[in-house]
């Protein structure tokens, strides 16, 4: 039987060691609107990340600004969003260069199938922001 948890750690692990940031200490955060889903929690754990999460509904005025604030204050190396809000995507790779962070994105379904107008509404004009994320992380059963 396979060990997902430790093959994935490996993978992420020698990707950030071969990446251009060669002063990778391994501090991170991941950021979650709304509720945190499982995976998320697992990959957190598995990657030894600080949770910051903003509970609030759409259109996420709040979350919006302190995740601005987060992501250009903090000194961080890696940040790990959870891909379920079109809105986060977009922030993330936004200040990658300038923050200079690794960026991570646990890509759930929803993103690329929406299952309700307002998830299609807070994915598809986002979804262009996938190609700029350093990690892609997607589950399929």
């Amino acid at each position: 039987m396979v060990n997902y948890a430790s093959t994935l750690k490996n993978l992420i692990t020698i990707f950030l060691k071969n990446i251009q940031h060669s002063t990778i200490k391994n501090t991170g955060i991941a950021i979650a609107w709304s509720k945190v889903h499982r995976r998320t929690e697992w990959l957190i754990e598995l990657l030894k990340l600080r949770l910051i999460k903003f509970r609030e509904r759409p259109p996420y005025p709040r979350s919006f600004k302190n995740t601005i604030k987060l992501l250009t204050d903090s000194k961080n190396d890696i940040v790990l969003i959870q891909g379920t809000h079109g809105p986060l995507a977009l922030l993330s790779t936004s200040f990658q260069n300038t923050s200079r962070y690794i960026s991570l994105i646990d890509l759930h379904s929803g993103f690329i199938i929406p299952s309700s107008w307002k998830s299609f509404i807070l994915t598809l004009p986002f979804r262009n922001t996938l190609n700029k994320f350093n990690i892609i992380i997607t589950f399929c059963l």
